[in-house]
């Protein structure tokens, strides 16, 4: 079981995220901004971060920017871009471990995580898993 902070200003995506999540035997806490989930980050521990790119205040990027590079929990992007040119483009994508376009699936979603809870990969392996729709 991993705890996982879901970031997302958007209820009905949370709520979604919970479900699947809750299903498959891990511990979700949900925040609806950045600000919140920084909070979060500062007095708990989890396994791994899933976080909109499109929010009020802080953008899911701005938020993996502030967390530094020694956050070292890995950290997905759920993004409406579904290019790997419109990605590959945003400032800072290079400090996301995953990114899953919208719309999710259970099936992304549920393989995205279980690749970056499992042992860390080894120095030869790549850790930035793409996911988009097909």
């Amino acid at each position: 079981m991993a705890r996982i902070l879901v970031v997302d200003d958007d209820a009905v995506s949370r709520v979604m995220l919970r479900h699947v999540l809750s299903r498959h035997d891990h511990q979700v806490i949900e925040v609806e901004d950045g600000l919140d989930a920084l909070e979060i980050l500062t007095g708990s521990s989890v396994d791994l971060v899933i976080s909109d790119q499109d929010m009020p205040g802080l953008t899911g990027l701005e938020l993996r920017q502030r967390l530094g590079s020694g956050f070292d929990v890995p950290f997905v992007l759920l993004t409406g871009f579904s290019t790997s040119e419109e990605i590959d483009g945003l400032d800072g994508f290079e400090a996301v471990d995953a990114y899953i376009s919208k719309p999710v699936t259970i099936d992304e979603v549920l393989t995205v995580v279980g690749r970056l809870i499992t042992p860390s990969p080894t120095p030869s392996s790549p850790r930035l898993h793409q996911l988009a729709p097909q």
